[in-house]
């Protein structure tokens, strides 16, 4: 059998924390192993008009470079409960980068966090990323209250 790969989509936020945590905790039992994603958006394909006294390009590297220290850290932590994981970081939009990976890597769940507003009732559907991933998902989605 296969060892199966679980996708953990984050936004550094304390829902995707949350997701993290728990995928850590269910991992290692079934030997499981992680692919750390975050997905920055790429400020090129925004719509709109943008004024800023440090260029675009310069903005988008910064995005990058942060969460890709932020993913390096979780992966860290990770490895540090004996689980093996790795990181990516794509740009686009969540919910696509999440599918398509989820898709391309042959992932066997995709764990992510339950927005607050979610939570809370006053979203039951759409609006969301994990709201979004009910829709035509590649594998099994978890998501997990804060």
């Amino acid at each position: 059998m296969p060892t199966p790969l679980w996708l953990v989509a984050t936004d550094f936020s304390s829902s995707s924390e949350a997701a993290f945590q728990r995928a850590v905790a269910l991992a290692l039992p079934v030997g499981a192993h992680l692919l750390l994603l975050h997905v920055v958006l790429d400020l090129k394909h925004l719509p709109g008009f943008f004024v800023t006294k440090v260029p675009l390009e310069t903005l988008q590297h910064e995005m990058e470079a942060e969460a890709g220290r932020k993913l390096e850290a979780l992966m860290e932590e990770a490895r540090r409960h004996g689980i093996p994981a790795r990181v990516e970081l794509r740009l686009g939009t969540p919910v696509s980068a999440i599918l398509t990976t989820a898709h391309d890597e042959g992932a066997a769940m995709i764990v992510v966090g339950q927005a607050a507003e979610e939570k809370a009732g006053r979203k039951l559907c759409g609006g969301s990323t994990a709201a979004a991933l009910f829709h035509h998902p590649p594998c099994p989605v978890l998501v997990v209250p804060a």
